[in-house]
């Protein structure tokens, strides 16, 4: 769990070294409200992810082009961007 200002986050792209399904919305909600979040967070580096996220009502709060760093992989199309989404609870 990260606190940004007063809004406390929970962050499921990994936890405890294993990944969750991002597409189980509501089990991801209840891990999330059961440590004291008000917010999920996903790290996105796929365009297809990008699409659940939106899918389930997520909202980009921040992105950058791979092409804009000179250090970052340089994937095909479409996944162009990384993303970081939340989702207040």
């Amino acid at each position: 769990m990260v606190t940004i200002g007063v809004l406390l986050l929970y962050s499921f792209a990994i936890v405890d070294q294993f990944k969750l399904p991002i597409d189980d919305d509501e089990w991801n909600g209840r891990l999330a409200r059961s440590n004291g979040a008000g917010a999920t967070r996903m790290d996105i580096t796929s365009a297809f992810s990008a699409a659940v996220a939106e899918r389930l009502n997520y909202k980009k709060i921040f992105s950058v082009r791979y092409s804009d760093l000179d250090f970052a992989p340089q994937p095909e199309e479409p996944h162009v961007e990384a993303r970081v989404y939340i989702k207040e609870l």
